[in-house]
């Protein structure tokens, strides 16, 4: 039995409550070739927003963000979002849900979450690495997993 396949039948996803954990990536695409040396995980969270659209003469500053090669962000100068209830650590009813607010508010949430003392021992933090590292394309979790005779 290959780790791969111990992966896939841990299943896809795992939800509770409003919060769901996905594998992704070609490891969740169940195209990924050995080794299995990263998972790509989703997390998603339900939340009860509003999306409020801004005056669509202002988007002058969208339009110069869909002409950007990369890292493109026009969302912000197209529409707000808006919690539709309180939120403990987010916001209360009727604010603005900022994306610095979320992702810090997720960052903690991970550190909370994952706590060296209680991983298996088979999972550790290598040495010198922090446990998340913030990447452009979202979060890493430097986690290393000792499998047979080796990491």
């Amino acid at each position: 039995d290959t780790a791969h396949k111990r992966l896939h039948k841990l299943g896809y996803c795992s939800r509770r409550g409003g919060v769901k954990l996905c594998l992704s990536g070609s490891v969740g695409e169940d195209t990924k070739l050995l080794p299995v040396d990263e998972l790509d995980l989703v997390l998603q969270v339900k939340l009860e927003v509003e999306v409020e659209l801004k005056d669509s003469n202002k988007t002058s500053e969208a339009i110069k963000q869909l002409t950007k090669v990369d890292c493109k962000q026009p969302f912000p100068h197209l529409a707000r979002v808006l919690l539709r209830k309180e939120y403990p650590g987010l916001g209360a009813k009727g604010e603005e849900l900022h994306p610095e607010l979320f992702s810090r508010f997720m960052e903690d949430f991970i550190l909370g979450a994952i706590r060296e003392e209680s991983m298996p021992d088979c999972v550790c933090i290598p040495e010198g690495k922090p446990l998340l590292e913030k990447h452009r394309s979202g979060l890493c979790l430097n986690l290393e997993y000792q499998v047979e005779e080796g990491r």
